[in-house]
């Protein structure tokens, strides 16, 4: 809304999407133009990616900012605007999918020369595999398609606190990146209290 309000003293003009539910909201009244793309439900309208480029494309818009949340953090969907000629108002796509990704992110910031939690090169395929890097100590789960459960034959030499603490794989998903607790310097924090 804010941005909107900053938009009309330049005569730049502003179409705003809304579902149904949303038709009697502040930002849609401030806009210059808006448009209904579907019901309440967001999966119906505000994910729409199909009806929100539509709308795009048919008011004549140069650019798409995509708000916060919903399709904010979704590559494919920047990357749709990119191959219709709108400009993303945001990052992207490449950018959004290696932000969303912890291990990618991690390597991102290691070529660009930013010190990094010490921890595992990448995510590990089992839990067995983690005691590898640092030898198993003071180390944490970054959990890439785990839960946090009690899991039988938790390994020994992982700490009993943190994301590691009875991570369960997810069906499809079975991959977990370990990092050193304590600060980039690598000095690990201080070993859990024994209760």
């Amino acid at each position: 809304m804010a941005a909107r309000l900053r938009l009309r003293p330049l005569g730049i003009e502003t179409v705003a999407v809304y579902s149904q539910a949303d038709e009697e909201a502040l930002p849609v009244q401030l806009a210059t133009q808006a448009v209904c793309i579907g019901p309440a439900r967001a999966s119906d309208s505000y994910l729409n990616q199909e009806a929100l480029l539509t709308v795009a494309q048919f008011t004549g818009c140069d650019g798409v900012h995509p708000g916060y949340g919903f399709l904010s953090e979704n590559g494919e969907f920047a990357d749709a605007c990119a191959r219709q000629g709108l400009a993303f108002i945001g990052p992207s796509g490449d950018a959004i999918r290696r932000a969303g990704s912890k291990s990618a992110a991690k390597t991102l910031m290691k070529q660009a020369g930013v010190p990094v939690t010490p921890g595992s090169d990448g995510p590990v395929d089992s839990v067995e595999a983690a005691p590898g890097c640092g030898q198993g100590r003071g180390l944490s789960g970054a959990p890439q398609g785990f839960r946090r459960r009690r899991w039988p034959g938790h390994p020994p030499g992982l700490p009993g606190r943190g994301a590691t603490r009875g991570l369960r794989k997810r069906p499809g998903r079975s991959r977990c990146l370990f990092r050193q607790r304590g600060d980039v310097s690598g000095k690990a924090d201080p070993p859990a209290p024994a209760h």
